[in-house]
């Protein structure tokens, strides 16, 4: 993926250098129209007006500019220039339009043309800037200093729309050429010249480049995804058909042939070309749908395989964690039965050494065989589960603190509740995983008498609950292995296997939900639990 996306930043970096060097060129090229007096150079055309000195300037001083940056991005001498640059560009524009809108008689764009370059900008009806070209330099000239000297995302993106903007000028300015329609290019004002527009699309594009395929308008157009291909060809089949209609339209009517004729004859040529066209697209895109539907049955199957040979694979896990666990009952039964035989029959009667050695394996043989029975529970959550059906939380609730009755009493714990719901679950399996968390909780106390708070809410789509105690607390280090099998924060101070958590996370898992922790050290922990909302609850 990050070779393709650089890869993806060299094509573009590259595309943006050749419409630098196409609007430097082209601009160079209608400067020295002007200057040796050749009219085609400057207009593109004989029946063309030609482009105004100023606005020929403006393109190689931008072209100029953007170049520097291109071959010394990090020079600051090179910003600075292209700053200069963009700067006196825009005020050349700026000025034409106040010039243009109040009819004041600014004067710097003719003196600067007529006592700096020694041309006459009235030459050929060429005139000033067209205030069209002038907002579409100010425009390109705010895109090139945001794309330089503004980072960050936003900037190149608010640059890309603003060379967009740009970009779009010079096409309707060359639409209306191609059509000879004066309005489209200033028809009433002053006409924005042909290569003034052509220099227009290419100095926009050269922007959008710049800014990168992350941003518009690019972000639509570029990348393998079925709409930037169909973006793409639907783009290709409107330029193909405007290009065709447009030149054949201008031969038909050199060739004097009525306006009926015309237009039935552009018609039928612009079918013919867009037919031919969609054809191919059609192809394209089809294959390309085909292929990516292909690929998506291919991913499903492989899904469906995989998550059959993982619930197979569980399967034998879990059967396997059965039958070693029952297998291990009876050897450790017998073990244990026996050196307690010989706690009770030889205590005393040996040395010290020898009572506490029987000690050790009493009570190793007790842990063990604890161990042993809680992981026979884990095993048992998934295959030994029953159907979800409409549950009362507090029946639940109730019935868990019901079977803690001693430990809550010995203890002096409180257990109180909020209104709890009826939702979808397996209402065993809830009363075993509440009696784990209680549980936890009178066993980390702390010398007070353990309170524990039971809530619930509903967020969206699930039910979320809570267990909250005073207890000691949870350290931010164990957090993350605190529903790990078999971990345990302070095994040799407090009793237990370290299984109680991991039962928990399978239960809620099996229900559809989650279940995580938040505590202070010292402060007490809050366990919270989700269970999808199903529908049959109320």
């Amino acid at each position: 993926m990050n070779e393709s996306k650089a890869e993806s930043e060299v094509v573009f970096r590259r595309m943006a250098k050749v419409c630098n060097a196409i609007v430097l060129i082209l601009g160079t090229l209608t400067m020295i129209g002007w200057l040796m007096d050749i009219h085609i150079l400057a207009s593109f055309g004989t029946g063309y007006i030609p482009i105004a000195p100023g606005a020929a300037l403006a393109f190689i001083l931008l072209g100029g500019a953007w170049y520097l940056y291109a071959r010394a991005p990090s020079w600051r001498f090179v910003r600075i220039c292209v700053l200069i640059l963009t700067l006196f560009v825009s005020l050349m524009a700026l000025l034409n339009l106040i010039q243009f809108l109040t009819g004041a008689d600014v004067g710097i764009e003719e003196y600067l043309v007529r006592e700096i370059l020694g041309l006459d900008p009235g030459a050929y009806g060429a005139g000033p800037t067209s205030p069209i070209a002038a907002a579409s330099f100010l425009l390109i000239c705010a895109a090139m200093v945001l794309l330089l000297f503004t980072p960050g995302r936003r900037a190149a993106g608010l640059s890309a729309i603003l060379a967009s903007a740009v970009t779009s000028v010079g096409l309707v300015v060359l639409l209306g050429y191609l059509y000879g329609t004066p309005q489209l290019y200033g028809g009433g004002y002053r006409y924005v010249a042909l290569p003034a527009g052509v220099m227009f699309v290419f100095l926009g594009t050269d922007l959008i480049a710049a800014a990168g395929p992350e941003h518009f308008p690019l972000r639509l157009l570029v990348g393998p995804s079925i709409r930037a291909l169909l973006m793409r060809s639907f783009l290709l089949v409107i330029f193909v058909v405007i290009l065709i209609d447009g030149t054949f339209n201008s031969l038909f009517l050199q060739l004097g042939l009525t306006e009926a004729l015309r237009a039935a004859l552009s018609a039928l040529i612009a079918v013919a070309i867009a037919s031919i066209v969609i054809s191919q697209i059609s192809r394209t895109v089809g294959g390309a749908m085909d292929r990516a539907e292909a690929e998506r049955k291919r991913a499903e199957e492989e899904l469906a395989r995989r998550a059959e040979e993982l619930a197979r694979s569980n399967a034998e896990l879990e059967q396997f964690v059965y039958i070693a666990s029952h297998d291990l009952q009876e050897p450790l039964r017998m073990i244990s039965i026996f050196t307690q035989l010989l706690e009770r029959r030889y205590k005393g009667r040996l040395d010290k050494d020898a009572d506490e050695f029987i000690t050790y394996i009493v009570d190793g043989a007790k842990h063990m065989q604890q161990m042993i029975e809680d992981l026979l529970a884990y095993s048992r959550i998934g295959t030994r589960g029953k159907p979800f059906e409409p549950t009362d939380f507090k029946a639940v609730l109730e019935q868990a603190v019901a079977n803690l009755k001693p430990a809550i009493e010995e203890n002096k714990a409180q257990v109180t509740h909020d209104p709890l719901p009826t939702a979808m679950a397996d209402a065993s399996q809830m009363v075993e995983l509440f009696q784990h968390l209680i549980n936890n909780a009178i066993k980390f106390r702390k010398e007070e008498p353990p309170r524990i708070h039971v809530s619930a809410k509903r967020e969206g789509e699930d039910w979320v609950f809570s267990v909250q105690d005073n207890g000691t607390g949870i350290s931010p280090e164990f957090m993350k292995r605190l529903f790990k099998i078999f971990q345990r924060e302070h095994a040799a101070r407090y009793p237990g296997t370290g299984v109680g958590l991991a039962i928990c996370r399978r239960i809620v898992e099996r229900q559809g939900g989650r279940i995580w922790a938040e505590s202070v050290q010292g402060a007490g922990t809050t366990f919270y639990f989700t269970i999808p909302v199903r529908g049959q609850e109320r």
